[in-house]
C-alpha cells in the first residue's frame, strides 16, 4: 500500500461514518446503538470485522492482565497511600510526555512501513516487555526487595509504552481499517466493535481476574495462570492483525483501482 494513499485517507480515519460534507446522509451515517446480541450477530457476518474486533478485545484484555498485577506490586513496594499516589501521579505524567513524542513516530512508521507494522507494534512491545516482567515475579519472587523493585520498574516501562503505542499505532490503524469498507460496515461495524471491545475487553478481563483471585487467593499468586492467558490473548491478537492486514491491503488496492478507472 502506497504512502500517498494513506495520506489521502487519513482524514477519513478520524471521522469514520461521520458524513462530513454529505449533509443529506448525516442521519443515515450517525452512529447506531447496538445491543450486545445485535453486535455479535452483525460481526458474525464479516470475517474482516471479526478480526478487527479481536484486535480491540485483545488490547483490552492484555492491558488489563498486566496492569492489575503491576499495580498490586506497586502497592506492595509503596504501602503508604501517599507514596502510592505520588508514584502513580508521576507515572501518569510520564505516560503523557512519552505519548506526545511517540505519536510523531507512529505516523511516520505507518506511512513508511505500512498498516501491518503499525498494527503489530503494540502487541509486539507488550509481549517482549512482559517476558522480563513476569520472570522477575516468577523467578525472583515478590518477597525479594530487589526482584520486587525490578518487577515494578519493568512493569512501569511496559505500561508506559503499551499506552503510548496504543495512541500512536493501535488507534490509528484500527480506525484506518474501516476506510475500505462499505458504509453500513463502517458505521454498524464500528458501533458493534465498540460495544464488544468495551464489555469483553474490560468486563471480561475483570471477571477472569476475579475467578483467578478466588482460585489462587490473590492476583500475584495467580501470575503463572495470568502468563498463560496473557500470551494466549496476544497470539490471537497478533494472528488477527496479520490476517486483517492481507484483507485490508486487498480492499485498499480494489479501492485504488476503482478510483483510477
Amino acid at each position: 500500500m502506497s504512502a500517498s494513499y494513506i495520506r489521502r485517507t487519513e482524514p477519513a480515519s478520524i471521522a469514520v461514518g461521520s458524513g462530513v460534507g454529505e449533509g443529506k446522509d448525516k442521519k443515515k451515517k450517525s452512529k447506531p446503538k447496538l445491543s450486545m446480541i445485535e453486535s455479535v450477530k452483525f460481526l458474525a457476518g464479516s470475517k474482516y470485522l471479526r478480526l478487527l474486533a479481536m484486535m480491540v478485545i485483545g488490547y483490552g484484555l492484555s492491558i488489563n492482565f498486566t496492569e492489575i498485577i503491576w499495580k498490586s506490586l506497586v502497592k506492595k513496594q509503596y504501602p503508604s497511600t501517599l507514596e502510592y499516589s505520588h508514584f502513580m501521579g508521576v507515572f501518569s505524567s510520564v505516560v503523557g510526555v512519552t505519548t506526545f513524542f511517540v505519536i510523531f513516530a507512529g505516523g511516520t512508521v505507518i506511512k513508511t512501513l505500512g498498516w501491518k507494522y503499525g498494527a503489530l507494534a503494540t502487541p509486539s512491545i507488550m509481549s517482549l516487555l512482559a517476558i522480563p516482567f513476569f520472570s522477575a515475579i516468577l523467578i525472583g519472587g515478590v518477597d525479594n526487595p530487589t526482584s520486587l523493585k525490578v518487577a515494578v520498574g519493568i512493569g512501569c516501562l511496559q505500561s508506559i509504552l503499551s499506552k503510548a503505542t496504543k495512541y500512536a499505532f493501535f488507534d490509528p490503524t484500527t480506525q484506518m481499517a474501516y476506510i475500505p469498507l462499505d458504509e453500513e460496515s463502517k458505521v454498524k461495524g464500528k458501533a458493534a466493535i465498540d460495544v464488544l471491545g468495551s464489555r469483553l475487553g474490560k468486563s471480561g478481563g475483570s471477571f477472569i481476574q476475579q475467578m483467578l483471585v478466588l482460585g489462587f487467593g490473590n492476583i500475584i499468586t495467580a501470575a503463572p495462570a495470568v502468563v498463560v492467558i496473557f500470551y494466549s490473548v496476544l497470539v490471537a491478537w497478533i494472528s488477527s492483525a496479520n490476517k486483517l492486514s492481507v484483507m485490508f491491503n486487498e480492499l485498499t488496492a480494489q479501492g485504488v483501482r476503482k478510483k483510477s478507472a
